[in-house]
């Protein structure tokens, strides 16, 4: 994740920051280091794919099979694929990651502090 600090102290000499994401790339991986997926956002860089995306890193190609008339079959990459989605917010992945795929959190409180996060002025 990459950041940019803006000073955004007001008038009254209230000092305060604020951080704004300007780049991610979520690697999602087993515990054998094998990346399982991942979320992106690069906005700049060599890619051409500049929105947020999603790769299904570990899949293995599929193969589709020739259209009636069409005897041919197509070899899907899925891998390679770049799906789109919104812009993800690390809470949603911790959120997401705790309660759809079973991954136990640090802290039994790790509910009330995605909240505070996300409660939190921007």
């Amino acid at each position: 994740m990459e950041y940019t600090v803006f000073d955004v102290s007001d008038a009254a000499r209230h000092p305060g920051f604020e951080a704004l994401v300007t780049m991610y790339m979520y690697g999602i991986m087993d515990l054998a280091g094998r990346e399982l997926f991942a979320y992106h956002w690069h906005p700049t860089g060599v890619s051409a794919v500049r929105d947020p995306h999603f790769h299904l890193s570990s899949t293995p190609p599929i193969t589709l099979p020739g259209r009636p008339g069409n005897v041919n079959s197509t070899e899907l990459a899925l891998n390679r694929i770049h799906f789109p989605t919104h812009r993800m917010q690390i809470t949603e992945l911790v959120r997401f990651l705790i309660t759809e795929l079973g991954v136990g959190p640090r802290r039994p409180d790790w509910e009330a502090v995605l909240e505070r996060i996300e409660r939190a002025p921007r």
